[in-house]
């Protein structure tokens, strides 16, 4: 069963976005219906990884595989030649070391365009119960949650200062506190 969720900072995203020019987003999860939908209606190209398949993200125990090629396999699917001006997290710093989010930060800068702006979710206070849910667009100030078929793995929130100092491509310009103690994050490239 899916629910609908009002999203306060989504429509900050497109307050930059001219509908006639063609920009690039990235989707950071599953390709959901809805979000192809919403986005069917601009003039844009959607770049979809879902780190959230691999979780989690750590290094094999046996040391055959490293962390760095963990999160490369992780971000299969970008596009060499991409200029993101959109990135849809999703809740993804939910569920990464630090290590790990370093990481995909790094690999990110690359591909961000002048100007690029993210959202997503954290939590407000470490101790949050897990929501296994998958998010997509409905409208700029509506979401769509569904339940995931079984509980991610790595579930380990960050603190807000935490995450800010982790994050190297971006840094949080708003938060908005929601009632469940989740934090609806706004992020602009560095």
């Amino acid at each position: 069963m899916s629910a609908q969720q009002s999203a306060k900072l989504l429509p900050a995203l497109f307050e930059n976005i001219d509908p006639e020019h063609r920009f690039e987003v990235l989707n950071v999860g599953p390709a959901l219906p809805e979000t192809v939908a919403f986005f069917s209606d601009y003039r844009c190209k959607l770049h979809f990884v879902d780190p959230f398949s691999a979780l989690p993200l750590v290094a094999d125990p046996e040391g055959d595989v490293s962390l760095a090629q963990r999160v490369d396999q992780a971000m299969e699917g970008l596009a060499a030649d991409a200029r993101i001006d959109l990135c849809l997290f999703w809740d993804l710093f939910n569920y990464l070391q630090p290590e790990a989010l370093r990481l995909i930060d790094e690999r990110l800068r690359p591909f961000l365009a002048p100007g690029c702006h993210g959202h997503g979710f954290s939590v407000h206070n470490t101790r949050a119960p897990q929501q296994d849910v998958t998010f997509s667009i409905e409208r700029p100030d509506a979401l769509r949650l569904r339940p995931r078929p079984g509980r991610l793995a790595g579930y380990a929130p960050l603190a807000q200062s935490k995450l800010k100092e982790t994050l190297q491509g971006f840094d949080i310009r708003r938060t908005v506190l929601l009632a469940d103690s989740r934090l609806e994050i706004l992020l602009a490239a560095r």
